[in-house]
C-alpha cells in the first residue's frame, strides 16, 4: 500500500511574480491549488523570495505585516480543506554575494522574520517548520561558495535540479580539496545545495512523528 506523498512542481505562489502569499487574493488560484492538494496526505509547502522582491508598479511598505496576514490566510484554507493531512513549511532561502548586497532579497534580517512568522503560523496549526536556511546561508560564511563560472550573488546558482559541473572543474576541484575544502560543494555540480536540501525535506517527512 502506502500513500502518494511527494508533491507536485506546480508554482501557485509565484506568478504573477513578487506577490508570493498575495496571489491568494486571487480566487482562480485558490481553486486550483485546493484542487491540487486534495491528491496529496503530505504537503511540503513554501513562499518567501516572491514575498519579498519588488517589481515595477508593485509596492511594499509593510512586508512582514502583509505577509503575516497572508500566512493567516493560507492557514485558514488548510484548516478547511487540508484537515488530517500532514503539512510541513519550508524555510526561506539564503542568497549569496552578501559582499555587494544588492537585491532585497538578500537581506537576511528580513528572511529571518519572515521565518519566525511562519514558525509562528506552523505552532498555531500543528503544521512542521523545516529549517533550510541555516543549510543555506552557512554557505554564505565561505568565500566564493555561490561563485560558478563567474557568477555570484544569484539565489539560483547552487540550488537548480542538479545539473553537473564542467569535468575540467570537477577535476580542478579533486586535486585541490585539501586546500580548498569549502568548494567540495561544487562536486554535487551547481545542485549539490538541492541535493542538500531536498534530504533534508525528506529525513522530516520520513521521520516518525512522536
Amino acid at each position: 500500500g502506502g500513500r502518494g506523498a511527494v508533491a507536485m512542481p506546480l508554482q501557485h505562489l509565484r506568478k504573477p511574480k513578487c506577490r508570493g502569499l498575495g496571489n491568494l487574493a486571487d480566487g482562480s488560484v485558490v481553486h486550483d491549488l485546493i484542487e491540487q492538494i486534495q491528491k496529496f496526505d503530505v504537503l511540503v509547502l513554501h513562499s518567501c523570495d516572491h514575498d519579498l522582491c519588488i517589481e515595477d508598479g508593485i509596492s511594499k511598505p509593510r512586508v512582514l505585516q502583509h505577509y503575516w496576514h497572508n500566512l493567516q490566510h493560507l492557514a485558514k484554507l488548510l484548516r478547511k480543506h487540508a484537515a488530517g493531512k500532514r503539512i510541513l513549511w519550508l524555510s526561506c532561502a539564503a542568497q549569496g554575494n552578501l559582499m555587494s548586497t544588492w537585491k532585497v532579497t538578500q537581506a537576511q534580517v528580513l528572511k529571518w522574520r519572515l521565518d519566525r512568522l511562519a514558525f509562528e503560523t506552523c505552532r498555531q496549526n500543528g503544521w512542521e517548520f523545516i529549517d533550510g536556511f541555516s543549510l543555506i546561508s552557512a554557505a554564505l560564511l565561505k568565500n566564493r561558495w555561490f561563485d560558478h563560472r563567474g557568477i555570484a550573488g544569484n539565489l539560483h546558482t547552487h540550488t537548480h535540479c542538479c545539473p553537473r559541473g564542467s569535468a575540467a572543474e570537477l577535476e580542478f576541484l579533486r586535486q585541490q580539496e585539501d586546500q580548498l575544502p569549502y568548494k567540495l560543494a561544487y562536486q554535487g555540480g551547481v545542485g549539490y545545495l538541492s541535493k542538500m536540501l531536498v534530504q533534508v525535506i525528506f529525513n522530516q517527512i520520513c521521520t516518525v512523528s512522536a
